[in-house]
């Protein structure tokens, strides 16, 4: 998915079906980065390279929480280099 510069994309609107994803993108000011028909293993694959800070939306339905704790997973492993393991927030120091 080289088409987009994901440190450009701020937030990303998804709508779930069982066999594809539509994905909106947008930037800081509202541009449109991306609209695009992707299938949940795509999909997951691109969310691993979005920016930290980047906003995740999805309609509520009955898939929603396994994707959106998926994706938020990829997003907070993908942050931390690899020297650093992923934590629970609830267990890093203050």
């Amino acid at each position: 998915m080289a088409e987009i510069t994901r440190e450009l994309v701020a937030r990303v609107g998804v709508d779930l079906s069982k066999r594809v994803f539509q994905v909106h993108a947008v930037d800081r000011a509202g541009r449109q980065q991306l609209a695009k028909a992707m299938s949940p293993q795509r999909f997951y694959a691109w969310c691993a390279e979005l920016p930290a800070g980047c906003m995740v939306a999805m309609e509520a339905c009955g898939g929603a929480h396994h994707v959106a704790r998926r994706v938020q997973l990829l997003i907070e492993l993908s942050v931390n280099d690899d020297t650093t393991r992923a934590q629970p927030a609830s267990s890093r120091r203050r």
